[in-house]
Formats: C-alpha cells, sequence, structure tokens
C-alpha cells in the first residue's frame, strides 16, 4: 500500500502537467507519450517472448515513436480541422506494418510468420495506435478539460474497485482471465467513475458542460470500459503465465498494469465525445 503511494505521489503530477500545459505544442504530451510507448512495447515484447514468438523489439518501440512523433507533427502544425488529420499518423502505421512484413520475406523459417505479423501488428495497434488518442482528444476544443475527466475517471475506478474488492469483496466475478475481481469492486469502481465526472465538472465548471444524464451516462459506461479494457490487458498475461507486465513501479507492476485502463477507454471516449456528445 504504502508504495502504491509513493509511486502514485510522484507520478500524478508529471501526469497533470502532460494533460494540462499547452507549452510547445503540448510537447510535454508529446513526452509522456514517447515514454509510454517506448515501455509499454517493450512489456508487451517481454510478454511475446514468453510465448516464444520472435519480434525485432528495436523495430515495434523505434515504429511506434515515430508514429506517436508523427502525431505531434502534426498537431503542432495546427492542421486538426483538416480533411484527413490523422492521414500521417495512419501512413506510418500502415508503413511500419509493410517493411515489417517485407523483413519477414527474407527470413529462413517461415513456419511463424503469421504469428510475428499478427503480434507486430496488435501491438502496433493495442498500444500506439489507441494510446495517441490521448493527444488526439487533447488536441480538440477543451480537450485538455476532457482528457482530465477521463483520466480521473479511470484511476478512481481502478482504485476504488480495488479498494473495495479488499475491503468488501466476497463474491468473485466468474472471469476467468482476472479471478480476484469481484461485484463489490465491480460497484465501487463504477460509483467513483460517476464520481469522477462530478468533480471534474465541479473543478473546470467554465470548460466542461455535461447535463445531469450525460454525468451518469459516462461515469457508468466508461466505468465499465475500463474495466474492460484492464481485464484485455489480464488475459494477455494470464496467456504468457505471468501476475505482472513487468515489476517497474512497486506496488503497481509495470507500464501496462498502470495505463491497461486507458488503450480502449481514451478512443471511445474521444469518438463520443466527436460524434455523440458535440
Amino acid at each position: 500500500m504504502t508504495k502504491r503511494i509513493i509511486v502514485a505521489s510522484f507520478g500524478i503530477p508529471i501526469l497533470l502537467f502532460a494533460v494540462l500545459s499547452h507549452w510547445l505544442y503540448n510537447l510535454p504530451c508529446f513526452i509522456f507519450l514517447a515514454l509510454l510507448n517506448g515501455f509499454a512495447l517493450n512489456e508487451l515484447h517481454h510478454i511475446f517472448s514468453l510465448k516464444n514468438i520472435k519480434i525485432n523489439k528495436t523495430y515495434l518501440i523505434l515504429s511506434g515513436i515515430i508514429m506517436i512523433s508523427a502525431l505531434y507533427l502534426q498537431s503542432s502544425k495546427e492542421i486538426w480541422n483538416t480533411i484527413l488529420p490523422l492521414s500521417l499518423f495512419n501512413m506510418i502505421f500502415i508503413l511500419s506494418i509493410g517493411i515489417y512484413f517485407v523483413s519477414i520475406i527474407f527470413e529462413k523459417d517461415h513456419k511463424d510468420a503469421i504469428l510475428k505479423i499478427s503480434c507486430f501488428t496488435f501491438g502496433l495497434f493495442y498500444i500506439t495506435y489507441l494510446s495517441g488518442y490521448f493527444l488526439i482528444l487533447k488536441n480538440m476544443p477543451e480537450g485538455s478539460y476532457y482528457l482530465f475527466l477521463i483520466i480521473l475517471l479511470i484511476w478512481l475506478n481502478d482504485s476504488f474497485a480495488y479498494f473495495g474488492g479488499m475491503l468488501f469483496g466476497k463474491k468473485k466475478l466468474p472471469i476467468k482471465a482476472s479471478p480476484n475481481k469481484t461485484y463489490a469492486g465491480l460497484y465501487c469502481g463504477i460509483i467513483f467513475s460517476i464520481i469522477s465526472v462530478f468533480i471534474s465538472e465541479g473543478i473546470f465548471s467554465e470548460h466542461i458542460s455535461l447535463s445531469l444524464f450525460q454525468k451518469f451516462f459516462i461515469g457508468t459506461f466508461f466505468g465499465i470500459i475500463v474495466i474492460l479494457s484492464d481485464l484485455l490487458e489480464s488475459i494477455l498475461k494470464r496467456s504468457a503465465g505471468i501476475k505482472d507486465s513487468k515489476g517497474l513501479f512497486p506496488g503497481h507492476g509495470g507500464i501496462l498494469d498502470i495505463f491497461d485502463g486507458w488503450f480502449l477507454t481514451i478512443p471511445l471516449f474521444y469518438f463520443y465525445l466527436k460524434f455523440i456528445l458535440t
């Protein structure tokens, strides 16, 4: 418990600076995302290696960082409202997969070619493409404040699902991928997800305006998405026979263990804001 608090006391101010700062066209956000991708792709590569799936780690990490760099360069040129705002980001994503496919052609042994290409593509999509929506969401009008909202929602959901399950959890959820999850943890996570929306609007009332229904919908729906996103990473770890992606942060595990709730939640929240709320 003490280790979790110490790590959070250092990590939260850094994350808040990346979320709310607009210095040099969101440079702190870019640096944060680049580091996140480097460590997360390294951990995912470790999971693949435990399944004896051999992928070029350097190229995987380099491709992810180049994709995030392209996204940052686009936003810094203020071309957000052009017809194809993600064109360069998408192009490098496809190009990276294409180059890796060509490299597979020249390998001597092709018996694991499907696995290698599939895992490489999944890694870039799951980690880099989905985490890129952190910066995409931040670049929207009032995006920093809505990004704060969804990150607070993820954090409170994860924290109180853990504490709720630890204190009140007796009946387990019927999910083999994460056998320690309980109904009490599920309910506590969703309740505090709803509370997080009220807190965010209270702090940034000049920038966030939501109806009562929208607050409850965002809290409930995205609270569930956080749990599903967490379960996806649990499935990856369980398939490799490990408990934590890596022991990088005491009391938390690795980067994937800390940010697993982001990868599905932030992109879906962006699309909710872009096409439904607005």
